[in-house]
């Protein structure tokens, strides 16, 4: 069997997967032309969904109050979790990834307090991302082949929702670009409800999967949080029976 030799695109997208960051702090002196938008959003549009289903939708929110109500629910709901549902040990040992000390205090005390989701109030581009919960409605979707779900449907339109966050945020870092999703807001049923009302989303069939936040980035983040090993994560055959990969990537 011959090697498999990467070429430069597997080493690009690797890079841009890899070094992908939550950014949170925007600078808000700088809008973000349309074009750029559009093209974020054009990512989305080719996320990969079963016959071309493309169970989602975006909703781009530019008016200032609906923004405003929308990060009020997300700084209440960090607050709720970060700062009383949550042991503060917990949260501490959550942020311990930072090296320096200071930093990890400091980290830990604005999500308790929800000043580390002030974002959500006035992110330069905000996308609520709405799929169909149900994907039943043929009629709606005139590209695809007429299939039936079934009972696993929420999953689908969850899942694919997911794929089209993917690609934006992908494409997102590839373009300079600082970039988050949360689903703080939504946290709780009626408050998914309630925003659906204000953004007249047809709920419940469509639900609100969450809001992808960008901007240009006030500031580099270069930490992030360690991830599992692959072979900490993957079985082989059966739950339990740790895959165990005879070679690994050197690139």
């Amino acid at each position: 069997m011959s090697e498999y030799v990467p070429d430069e695109r597997a080493k690009w997208a690797w890079d841009i997967i890899r070094n992908r960051r939550a950014v949170r702090d925007f600078d808000l002196t700088r809008p973000i032309s349309d074009d750029v938008i559009y093209r974020v959003l054009e990512a989305g549009t080719w996320a990969p969904s079963p016959e071309n289903w493309q169970p989602w939708r975006y909703i781009l929110i530019t008016d200032p109050a609906i923004k405003q109500f929308i990060g009020e629910k997300t700084v209440r709901a960090c607050i709720r979790d970060f700062g009383v549902a949550m042991p503060r040990r917990i949260v501490e040992e959550h942020y311990s990834y930072f090296r320096r000390k200071r930093i990890s205090e400091y980290v830990v005390d604005i999500m308790a307090t929800g000043q580390r989701m002030d974002y959500a109030k006035k992110a330069p581009m905000q996308v609520a991302i709405v799929f169909d919960a149900e994907c039943t409605g043929f009629e709606d979707y005139p590209t695809v082949v007429g299939m039936f779900a079934g009972m696993q449907s929420i999953n689908m339109g969850l899942i694919c929702a997911g794929n089209t966050l993917v690609n934006m945020w992908n494409m997102a870092s590839a373009m300079g670009f600082g970039a988050v999703f949360t689903d703080f807001a939504i946290t709780h049923q009626d408050d998914e409800a309630e925003i659906a009302r204000v953004l007249n989303v047809p709920y419940p069939r469509w639900r609100i999967a969450g809001f992808f936040c960008m901007g240009w980035p006030a500031f580099p983040r270069t930490v992030g949080p360690p991830r599992y090993p692959v072979e900490a994560l993957t079985f082989e055959n059966q739950w339990g029976n740790f895959w165990e990969p005879k070679k690994k990537p050197t690139w």
